[in-house]
């Protein structure tokens, strides 16, 4: 009767503190999370929150795209954003088969607009640092309005799966 009796109270113990959430969390929750401070225009709380997430599971394949969000849209870090983004693609290409071919056309979408916007600010003379002192999510959101940016979007279709 003991031992059945500990167990059950560890059982009931570990969620209260904590013990169990070294799991990241769902690619479902990345998404919502990030899109609901997104359309609410929390964007202290956006930041806080993806740095938080890609420092604490930065292998972690819906971490590494909030990630590309933050370093596109507060960043202005078109380069970093396309590294992470390279990541996710050799993770692809390591196993096709675990991810969807709506999540592949929107990976192979977003890093082609990357790729453009990068491409655009070269011919434009923009160096990099321009670049970053100009980066802000209040000018795109501006811009965006609620709709959901690409570097959102993409969020939706992601495994719960971690990349090299």
């Amino acid at each position: 009767m003991f031992r059945r009796t500990a167990f059950l109270l560890l059982i009931v113990i570990c969620p209260r503190t904590g013990l169990l959430a070294n799991d990241p969390p769902t690619a479902q929750e990345v998404a919502t999370t990030v899109s609901n401070l997104w359309i609410a225009q929390e964007f202290v709380e956006l930041e806080s929150y993806v740095t938080n997430l890609y420092a604490t599971y930065s292998n972690y394949v819906p971490a590494i795209l909030a990630s590309v969000f933050h370093d596109s849209i507060y960043l202005g870090k078109l380069s970093s954003a396309a590294n992470k983004l390279a990541r996710v693609q050799a993770a692809v290409d390591r196993d096709p088969e675990g991810f969807t071919a709506e999540f592949k056309d929107f990976l192979t979408e977003l890093i082609s607009e990357t790729q453009r916007e990068s491409d655009m600010h070269t011919r434009m003379g923009t160096t990099p640092e321009a670049l970053q002192s100009n980066a802000s999510p209040q000018t795109v959101r501006s811009v965006w309005g609620t709709t959901l940016l690409p570097q959102i979007n993409i969020l939706f279709y992601a495994p719960a799966t971690n990349a090299p």
